[in-house]
């Protein structure tokens, strides 16, 4: 182990765990749902490109390759 890490660190990072795997899984199965609802209808224009969640600022950017 890091000598450098204190123990009550690494027990809070423990104990907290995956805390936000249940939020991003909902909101990136929310997106798939709606793209493909997209694409099913073609009502609407899906993402085009890359779409990238940042969880911890809540936020989307969109890349064209």
């Amino acid at each position: 182990m890091c000598p450098t890490l204190q123990d009550d660190y690494l027990q809070e990072m423990v104990r907290f765990g995956a805390g936000e795997l249940h939020v991003v899984a909902a909101f990136m199965g929310g997106m798939a749902a709606q793209e493909i609802i997209k694409l099913v209808t073609g009502q609407f224009t899906p993402v085009a490109g890359t779409l990238v969640y940042t969880a911890m600022g809540c936020t989307t950017s969109c890349f064209e390759f």
